[in-house]
């Protein structure tokens, strides 16, 4: 780009900066004209433009880039139209355009600027220096402000990658912008007093002398050789706090004492004894340290070359010492991240040669720093297939033209010292201010290969049986279906359910039913092909799709699945379990929805259970499609069609507190519209819910409802409780968890329960677990529900985070006629006390009933006899 070219073509900041820019110099007018008149004339009269590199502002500009670790670094003025830099280092242009400067923006800012991503801040994004080459992110400048304040420019670092300049880097530039004002008044003190000189040749030689010498800032001082005072100038005065009449014919022992007069005679000695020029830094007046000088001692010569006088002439370079502790603070920090980094960090040269690992990539290579060093990088360090690539990205990237490498992230094969290959990612800087220096940082990502491996199996297999998931199968099954010509048949599906699941369950506990689906997974491989699928869709359900099987070959293999099973019973405990199942099986027709064929399968399986089980029925078979039109309401699609129009509606049914026999909770119990505008049970569509997976919709669609209801006040100004019902499935889903915390972060969630089922957490009892300490987490409530119904009701109450425990409504409903219904709920309420868990008793039918649970010691109570379901709204008494 022309750093130079029109300056109305390439407009700085956001359209509203420069709007507010012309608004504010119509409002300014002529004041802002004359403060910029006056800032131009003081720039002027320092006589800094277009003159020759000098070696001092150099060396600050060093310094300047040591302190911000950028690799340019600029002394620069903004003249009217123009900014024009008077040292350069690591930057293609010795001028810009004064729109496009960053250093405009420095001069009118009292402190110094720091933008650390330029692409990122609305002032600079679309500046030509960003957007084009050099390509400028970072920028630290600090304004250069003359005694009288005048900003005349600034002193910088420039970085073309964002960074952070922290708190000391800032001082440390402030500073230094300080040093180079003090270099420009001496710079414009000698040229008039050259001027001075020039004007007045004949004026008295020893006064001109003595206001040259009290014009300049350096501390003067000459001694004749006998070590005493003959000329002093102001500044030696005001340092020193002695005045002419004080100093002038005495030596150092008189102002200073015998230390310092022992250092100082020794200097001079030295300096009357040869042709040198002495420089030292040192502390002035010896013993205090506020102030750094840099001395210069030389001998004044008669026309003979004998010395009569020795003149010493001190500059204050407190500043600069200070920056230059910085810098050192900055690199020797640099170099204690790169020895502690925990990314190997490789740096390199332009020809590609090894310079340096840190210990990190030592560690990640398998080789050593000298191993490494001097040898080719992508030889020794990546492997055979990228080293090519590898070449040709950084020789182009040299060449100046676009590569895949240099300031990217890219992934690559390393090389370890023994030959081994490894997945590695790396991104290669460019260090700029030494352009045959390279540094790429590097980091092993076997680990992350591996786990994202395992996330993926994790993601497409069922983790109890490693069989392919639900979600894998559906999958797998739509491709089957897609793969022909509508209506040809392109295989069949078997839907196989277990037929004693829960009793095994019951009976033995979770592990027990955790060995029976492995069990069965294990038979069930046994019998498939390659190329049949077989899958856990969930709970005790199981799928084999059979590609290109027709339905008779199709009832052949689930007749001898079924025989399989039957031969190898479940073993538990050393005692066997017969484990039998019922299977449907319906074609796969091309064209068909996976869903739908899913639920011609799922019609079959049930026709085969209602036939007695342990057998086999297919979706063909005339009673089958017969009972499959009269399940109209267990049908995917006209759940989702109820899901998509909201025909469902939520009751409410009130528990009460046995004690006082007030409405503590409402549990909300949910109810869908038919067609006909009919209520429909829940037993009559959340089976098909959960076998089709919209039990998760569902339950959010419920827990969205609940905190609508929870925003609400009732009739005597309270916020309702409510127990809300939560399915197996969603225990299992963090969409779901998901949309709970959504839905519950602008109310009180501790006025939710969530009631739990021991089935619910079954077959994923540690994700149950895990989604019920995020429940508690959000300040939820937490019930296990059907308490006493299996053997797994304990173990669930000692892992999940629960308050209370609803008694299994059968054992509440007998215990004023069976002996052992008393004996489980007494039980049950001992148990819960001894925990500190309140208990609930559901079925709650008559008073007898009720006056036997307030003996027992039960704490809460629900049935019909406490109240019967009605509309939420109603029940809850919400302000309407």
């Amino acid at each position: 780009m022309d750093p130079f070219g029109d300056p109305g073509a390439r407009p700085v900041g956001t359209e509203g900066e420069r709007d507010r820019n012309v608004r504010g110099e119509n409002a300014m007018g002529r004041t802002a004209d004359g403060l910029e008149r006056a800032r131009l004339e003081a720039l002027h009269r320092y006589a800094i433009l277009d003159t020759p590199p000098e070696p001092v502002f150099d060396d600050l500009a060093a310094i300047a880039a040591s302190i911000t670790g950028c690799p340019t670094a600029l002394i620069g003025f903004v003249d009217a139209d123009r900014q024009w830099f008077k040292s350069v280092l690591g930057f293609p242009f010795t001028q810009s355009h004064r729109s496009i400067s960053f250093c405009d923006h420095t001069i009118r800012q009292p402190d110094v600027l720091v933008v650390e991503d330029a692409t990122a801040d609305d002032r600079f994004a679309a500046n030509p220096l960003v957007t084009a080459e050099p390509r400028v992110r970072f920028y630290a400048g600090a304004p250069l402000v003359t005694p009288d304040g005048q900003r005349l420019g600034t002193i910088c670092g420039i970085d073309y990658a964002p960074k952070v300049l922290d708190a000391d880097s800032r001082k440390a530039l402030a500073r230094l912008a300080q040093q180079v004002v003090r270099e420009l008044e001496m710079r414009r003190q000698l040229a008039d007093l050259t001027a001075t000189v020039t004007t007045h040749r004949r004026a008295d030689a020893p006064e001109m002398l003595q206001a040259i010498l009290d014009g300049s800032p350096a501390i003067v001082s000459v001694k004749d050789p006998e070590g005493r005072f003959l000329l002093i100038n102001r500044a030696w005065q005001e340092r020193f706090g002695f005045s002419r009449e004080e100093a002038l014919d005495h030596d150092d022992e008189d102002l200073f004492g015998p230390e310092a007069a022992r250092k100082h005679r020794g200097d001079d000695l030295e300096v009357l004894g040869s042709d040198r020029i002495q420089h030292v830094q040192e502390h002035l007046p010896p013993g205090r340290t506020d102030r750094t000088y840099q001395t210069s001692r030389f001998a004044l010569r008669n026309r003979f070359g004998e010395p009569y006088a020795v003149c010493a002439m001190a500059h204050d370079v407190t500043d600069r010492v200070h920056a230059e502790e910085a810098a050192r603070r900055n690199s020797d920090r640099a170099e204690q991240v790169m020895a502690g980094a925990l990314d190997g960090v490789v740096t390199f040269s332009a020809d590609g040669a090894v310079t340096g690992l840190n210990p990190a990539a030592e560690q990640v290579f398998a080789t050593t720093a000298e191993e490494a060093r001097g040898r080719e990088v992508a030889g020794q360090l990546l492997a055979p297939i990228f080293r090519e690539d590898f070449r040709h990205a950084l020789a182009a990237h040299l060449q100046g033209a676009a590569a895949d490498l240099v300031g990217k992230r890219v992934e690559l094969l390393g090389r370890r010292g023994d030959g081994e290959p490894f997945p590695v990612e790396m991104t290669v800087v460019d260090v700029r201010d030494d352009p045959g220096r390279f540094v790429a940082f590097v980091r092993d990502v076997s680990e992350r290969r591996h786990a994202e491996e395992r996330l993926r199996h994790l993601a497409e297999h069922d983790p109890h049986t490693g069989l392919a998931n639900r979600a894998t199968f559906l999958h797998l099954l739509a491709t089957q279906a897609d793969a022909g010509s509508v209506g040809h048949e392109r295989g069949s599906l078997l839907l196989l359910d277990l037929d004693s699941f829960k009793h095994i369950n019951d009976t033995f506990g979770h592990r027990a039913g955790d060995d029976c689906l492995r069990h069965v997974a294990e038979v069930l491989c046994d019998r498939v092909r390659d190329g049949d699928v077989l899958a856990r869709l969930g709970g005790d359900e199981f799928a084999l799709l059979l590609p290109g099987a027709g339905t008779a070959t199709a009832r052949a293999v689930a007749e001898s699945l079924l025989q399989l099973l039957r031969a190898r019973p479940l073993v538990v405990d050393g005692r066997p379990i017969r484990v039998t199942a019922s299977v449907g099986v319906a074609p796969v027709t091309a064209g068909v929805e996976p869903e739908e064929l899913l639920h011609a399968a799922d019609a079959a399986m049930y026709e085969a259970k209602q036939l007695g089980r342990d057998r086999v029925a297919v979706f063909s078979d005339v009673a089958v499609a017969a009972r499959t039109s009269a399940l109209h309401v267990s049908s995917a699609q006209h759940l989702r069609d109820a899901l998509a129009e909201e025909r469902f509606t939520l009751y409410a049914q009130p528990i009460h507190d046995i004690t006082t026999g007030r409405v503590a909770f409402q549990e909300l119990l949910i109810r869908m519209e038919d067609d006909d505008g009919a209520l429909v049970p829940p037993a009559a569509f959340l089976p098909a819910a959960e076998r089709f997976d919209l039990i998760q919709k569902i339950d959010c669609w419920v827990v969205s409802q609940a905190a609508r209801l929870l925003r609400r006040r009732t009739t005597d100004g309270s916020v309702p409780q409510l127990h809300v019902n939560l399915s197996g499935r969603s225990l299992s889903d963090l969409a779901v968890l998901e949309c709970i915390e959504r839905q519950l972060q602008d109310v009180d969630a501790s006025r939710i329960v969530f009631e739990i089922t021991e089935t619910s957490a079954v077959t994923h009892l540690d994700m149950a677990v895990a989604f019920t300490q995020r429940l508690a987490a959000l300040g939820c409530g937490l019930s296990l529900d059907d308490f006493g119904a299996g053997y797994a009701s304990f173990y669930y109450l000692k892992h999940l985070p629960v308050q209370s425990v609803k008694i299994d409504g059968e054992f509440v409903q007998g215990i004023l006629t069976d002996r052992l219904d008393r004996a489980v709920v007494r039980a049950t309420v001992s148990l819960a006390a001894d925990m500190g868990y309140r208990t609930i008793a559901e079925y709650v039918e008559s008073a007898a009933l009720l006056e036997e649970l307030h003996d027992y010691g039960v704490d809460y109570v629900q049935g019909y006899h406490i109240g019967r379901p009605v509309a939420a709204v109603e029940g809850l008494h919400l302000v309407v």
